[in-house]
């Protein structure tokens, strides 16, 4: 971030948490919705999944965004983190997936030192960080006017979805 208003002290700077929605480059949710697929009646959850980790669903990182290209001025210069009004704890956010699709799995709590795979696979940065990572998105919604533009569980339903697109 130093780096950037070195060069540029006008520019703005977005913090995006988890990003989720159809097309994204680093999908979350294909582990659970892969294992639904598959018939696999359990998924293991490093820690029992309690990890709150801030997530933002596409559209809304864009609102965030554009809420910025609006005003310009207010901008410049400043740092902005991006995410969902709602936060969800890792095993909230797999069993509203698993209900999504209709199915039933079992989640499984593991230790977070033994569940190695699970951990570098669900959590961002591989659990090699805080175990909870929650953003306040108050300063975008104060300078910027910034308003989530969908709700993360209609988001999440918007990828769910998205998948059925793609085949088995």
């Amino acid at each position: 971030e130093d780096a950037v208003f070195a060069a540029h002290p006008q520019g703005t700077v977005f913090r995006f948490p988890m990003i989720y929605g159809p097309n994204n480059a680093r999908p979350h949710e294909w582990s659970v919705v892969r294992r639904v697929r598959d018939g696999r009646p359990h998924m293991i959850l490093p820690d029992g999944g309690l990890q709150v980790i801030s997530r933002c669903a596409a559209r809304n990182a864009a609102a965030c965004v554009l809420a910025a290209v609006d005003r310009p001025d207010a901008a410049a210069g400043q740092i902005y983190n991006c995410g969902d009004p709602t936060q969800w704890s890792l095993r909230d956010w797999a069993a509203a997936i698993v209900a999504l699709l209709g199915a039933e799995m079992e989640l499984v709590a593991i230790p977070g030192d033994i569940a190695v795979e699970a951990a570098s696979t669900l959590l961002p940065l591989a659990n090699t960080t805080a175990p909870h990572c929650i953003v306040s998105t108050e300063k975008a919604e104060r300078e910027l006017g910034y308003r989530p533009v969908v709700e993360p569980m209609a988001a999440l339903e918007e990828v769910v979805r998205w998948y059925d697109t793609l085949g088995p």
